[in-house]
């Protein structure tokens, strides 16, 4: 297939900064993929937008390992996802987004609905998935995912103008034009609603690991921003950025560094995660790092809520 080029997803700058060659370490699969740095914003972007990237989601890929796990892992699963979901509406209040108990829900590239099975257990139960990728057959738990483009679900007279939150939970940076999916959300927004985008973000992280960052995940991550990258991608959208927060953790530094030392995710972390006492005590230093790079807006990973601008959505990017 002939190579696609494109231009930085985030400004829409043609500079390029520098070139970087990364491979894939998740699986340990390998192979050569080019990326591109900006020169005007600094984020980073996969150089073909042609790629066949289906080989590289796998069956056991996590995102669709569907519903049913054993007690022990799916008990502490689902209290990740509830603190995850309390979260996330913590930071709609903060940008003055209020989410009712009965307010539509969606998240794109929910793969088996894990976070929205996390709002549903705290009272949020209109939830919808929305993810073209995932496999016939996968239990969701009983979240209904539409498995088709978000485009086409926005275009859905059902879905259109219904949701007071649209969600991508480390999904856009899976896509080569996020400027498409974000105005595809803004189509399914209630007035009032707002989009919220939980990113890796090109910082202190990239710095120190290159692509050994586990934040990089090539091929799989098409297009990684900056902070300044949302910033600009916002405005050319006709959206604003009404609050920020960086939420990265530990992990930075463990996965980083088994990559540089040669192993995969998987060989370092065979329970992929085990989330265990042991090593929550054995990170401590970690985890005490990455807060202070939250605090200083350096980690490698962060949400960002989107709102309308008063000018409104601009529906071609």
């Amino acid at each position: 297939m002939e190579a696609v080029a494109v231009r930085c997803p985030f400004c829409g700058g043609e500079e390029v900064a520098r070139k970087v060659e990364g491979t894939e370490r998740f699986f340990g699969t390998g192979g050569s993929f080019d990326y591109s740095v900006c020169a005007a914003c600094g984020s980073i972007y996969l150089d073909d937008a042609g790629i066949d990237l289906a080989p590289h989601y796998p069956e056991h890929y996590y995102s669709y390992t569907g519903a049913k796990r054993p007690p022990l892992q799916t008990a502490v699963e689902d209290f990740v996802v509830r603190q995850r979901a309390r979260f996330v509406l913590r930071l709609l209040r903060k940008a003055g987004t209020r989410v009712d108990a009965d307010a539509r829900i969606v998240d794109v590239g929910s793969g088996a609905g894990d976070l929205l099975r996390g709002f549903a257990a705290i009272g949020y139960r209109n939830v919808l998935g929305v993810d073209p990728f995932l496999r016939e057959g996968v239990e969701t738990g009983g979240v209904a995912v539409e498995r088709r483009p978000l485009k086409a679900v926005a275009n859905d007279v059902r879905f259109a103008g219904t949701a007071a939150t649209v969600m991508f939970h480390h999904s856009l940076e899976h896509v080569f034009d996020p400027a498409e999916q974000l105005v595809a959300a803004a189509r399914l927004l209630r007035p009032g609603g707002g989009i919220v985008v939980r990113v890796p973000v090109v910082s202190y992280a990239w710095e120190r690991y290159g692509t050994y960052w586990v934040g990089f995940d090539a091929p799989r991550h098409v297009a990684l921003p900056t902070e300044r990258g949302m910033v600009e991608l916002a405005k050319r959208l006709g959206l604003k950025i009404a609050a920020v927060r960086y939420d990265s953790t530990e992990n930075q530094f463990v996965v980083s560094n088994a990559y540089v030392a040669g192993r995969t995710q998987l060989e370092a972390f065979p329970s992929c995660p085990p989330r265990t006492a042991l090593r929550k005590l054995v990170t401590i230093p970690l985890r005490l790092r990455a807060a202070w790079l939250n605090a200083q807006k350096r980690g490698d990973q962060a949400a960002f809520v989107l709102l309308p601008a008063s000018e409104g959505i601009k529906v071609e990017p």
